[in-house]
């Protein structure tokens, strides 16, 4: 067995750290943000490969909100936004927006990263962390029942791809949540969207099995329940990328799932929660890579991409306006990939869960998030235990990572 020792300084996602603060929230959180996570700040991360800063600002009047972000980077021309100036620097808005909101109705029209999701660390279908997509959206809203819908095309792919979702939300208790999506996302020869799909109330898939048009489209069914008790909250999510309504050759499950709890007493949160997504989850047949679920090169779906299963201990702490804490979590990854297809006439098309040499991760990290005024302060200081490093036999690894950032607010 050989071991390496590694020491980085690396970039995290700032959406992916705000999220932690949803663990102190008595809220269900899906329902804490049920629209696209505006960006009200500014940041700074800071890696010795590049330099990414965001700033945005959002101004309301009345009922009517307007709001923009800029993403500016210097380096690293495999992180998005890629084109460089004279190698130099990459910029691109991933935030420009009109909104109108009243008690039951909210449109939205710009470029927005969407956020669904039952758990504050990610979810299986939008996390936020993709890049802007230029959307139509709304929202139909009362305090038992709600219907999202959004229309977006996605102009990374020549022809243009459209995807197009829906949610309905229902409160049956007080203390309970239920969710269900329907997802669909296609192309046409002609560049024209599909007029049927900005029907919220139809389940896409069954337009797409009476089309036969399974090589241009990527369905995706998902569900979520939350139930609130006093200081514990519990949530789940299933995921189902293109469920067969036969039995097809090669056609192995391909989903997700999310379980967690979070139990909160006071100034103290602690999460557990599990996910696992399978192989050939969000990626499409042999004649059909295009139809992957990403979106400039990015996952629309979860960060870790699919073919792994993993298991998180959090611990928070908040001490007046910051916060600290430790999280834990064990990791083990196949080797499939995003960009993977099926291979039909191969026998490894069968093992669609935790594939060839599997990839075993143990993490510890400290978080401490720190306000000073209109300044908050991140940092991530972590050692990792990476067994078969690379998806290589016996090749370990430890690695001792840095992640920081700065936010300011004005």
């Amino acid at each position: 067995m050989e071991f390496v020792l590694y020491f980085i300084i690396s970039i995290f996602n700032y959406q992916e750290v705000s999220n932690f603060s949803l663990l102190y929230s008595n809220n269900f959180y899906e329902r804490e943000t049920p629209l696209p996570s505006f960006i009200k700040y500014q940041w700074i991360d800071i890696t010795p490969f590049y330099t990414l800063i965001s700033a945005g600002k959002d101004v309301h009047i009345g009922k009517l909100s307007a709001g923009g972000n800029i993403i500016i980077k210097r380096g690293d021309k495999d992180i998005y936004p890629y084109k460089l100036w004279n190698n130099l620097f990459a910029a691109d808005y991933n935030t420009l927006y009109l909104r109108y909101k009243n008690k039951h109705f909210t449109f939205i029209l710009g470029r927005l990263p969407i956020r669904w999701s039952p758990s504050p660390l990610g979810s299986l279908v939008f996390t936020g962390y993709e890049p802007g997509m230029d959307l139509i959206y709304y929202r139909i809203s009362t305090k038992k029942l709600s219907l999202d819908w959004f229309f977006s095309p996605l102009f990374d792919s020549e022809p243009i791809r459209y995807l197009a979702a829906h949610r309905v939300l229902i409160k049956p208790l007080c203390n309970v949540q239920i969710t269900f999506k329907d997802i669909i996302l296609y192309k046409t020869t002609s560049n024209v969207p599909d007029f049927y799909y900005f029907n919220p109330f139809a389940i896409y898939y069954v337009r797409q099995w009476t089309l036969d048009s399974s090589g241009l489209t990527n369905s995706i069914f998902d569900f979520t329940g939350e139930i609130l008790k006093k200081n514990a909250h519990l949530y789940g999510e299933l995921m189902i990328d293109d469920f067969p309504y036969i039995k097809v050759y090669h056609e192995n499950p391909r989903m997700g799932i999310i379980g967690g709890i979070v139990y909160r007493k006071r100034d103290i949160a602690m999460l557990s929660e599990y996910v696992r997504v399978n192989r050939f989850t969000y990626c499409y047949y042999t004649f059909a890579p295009y139809m992957g679920y990403r979106f400039i090169n990015m996952p629309l779906g979860h960060p870790d991409g699919n073919d792994f299963d993993k298991i998180t201990l959090l611990m928070l702490k908040q001490i007046k306006q910051n916060n600290t804490g430790i999280m834990l979590f064990y990791k083990r990854h196949g080797k499939g990939t995003l960009d993977e297809t099926y291979k039909t006439t191969s026998e490894e098309s069968e093992h669609y869960f935790l594939s060839g040499i599997v990839e075993k991760t143990i993490s510890l990290s400290a978080i401490l998030m720190l306000n000073f005024h209109k300044t908050m302060l991140y940092l991530l200081p972590s050692a990792s235990h990476i067994k078969n490093y690379r998806h290589k036999k016996g090749y370990s690894v430890n690695l001792l990572r840095l992640s920081m950032g700065m936010r300011f607010n004005f």
